[in-house]
């Protein structure tokens, strides 16, 4: 008869022992999983608010420029203001102006030969575009005369046409504030001084008021920047940018003529 053999103390608590451990592996393994699958989702859900952040930013971005109003003679582009569209002669060189309403150095340059150039825009010798940029509301900190001024203008072309535009831009700098900057009050009375008819004030009020066309002059100014600027006032001509303007008081279409080479 064979003998029995009786298990210890010893064998039953390594059996129990070895349980044990596994169990505990697989809970560890469980939670293991569990951390990885909701840090996996909390990722995926930062990662789609991120995303959705960015989308909405995008979307009332595209949905400010696509309801702001943009005078009818912006250029194709939608990137900056034409002086007297269509009357440049064939060879007439491509002239861009960057500026800002509260660049001092933008304010002397117009003094000195903003007349002159709307004169050989109108004549048709160059083909004239003005770029608005607002980045000295940035540099003052939380400002927004800049943006103002160039909604000002905006609304004076987008109500009263090209002509009233260039008028309510040299009366900007004619009253120009520089870093104290442009109240309300005298954008609003300028379309007086640049000829807009009385019947069309409320309507500039409305489009001044309402900030109707500041879509189309942030996109001017973001454009600009885009365009490489580095600071205003800064001449391009047929491409290329130019901000020494030694010379150019004298005889301002020899002086581009001679850089349009």
């Amino acid at each position: 008869m064979a003998k029995k053999i009786k298990k210890t103390p010893i064998t039953t608590q390594t059996h129990k022992e070895r349980l044990r451990k596994q169990s505990e592996e697989a809970r560890a393994k469980a939670a293991r999983i569990r951390r990885i699958v909701v840090g996996t989702a909390i990722l995926l859900g930062v990662v789609l608010v991120v995303v959705f952040i960015f989308v909405v930013i995008g979307q009332m971005q595209k949905n400010e420029l696509m309801n702001s109003v943009t005078p009818a003679d912006a250029n194709e582009e939608r990137t900056a203001m034409q002086i007297a569209p269509g009357m440049a002669k064939a060879a007439a060189p491509n002239v861009g102006l960057y500026f800002d309403y509260q660049c001092s150095g933008c304010a002397d340059l117009e003094k000195a030969i903003g007349t002159e150039l709307f004169r050989l825009a109108n004549s048709g010798d160059i083909n004239l575009q003005l770029h608005t940029v607002t980045g000295l509301d940035y540099y003052y900190g939380s400002g927004s005369d800049s943006t103002k001024a160039a909604i000002g203008a905006t609304c004076a072309a987008h109500v009263g046409g090209n002509e009233v535009y260039q008028k309510y831009h040299q009366a900007i700098f004619t009253y120009y504030a520089g870093a104290e900057g442009y109240t309300d009050a005298t954008l609003l009375t300028l379309p007086q001084v640049a000829g807009l008819p009385e019947d069309k004030q409320d309507a500039f009020d409305q489009c001044y008021n309402d900030k109707l066309t500041k879509g189309f002059v942030d996109g001017m100014s973001a454009a600009s920047f885009k365009d490489g600027i580095t600071g205003t006032p800064t001449i391009s001509i047929n491409g290329t940018m130019f901000t020494d303007y030694t010379g150019i008081d004298t005889d301002v279409l020899a002086w581009i003529t001679e850089r349009a080479k």
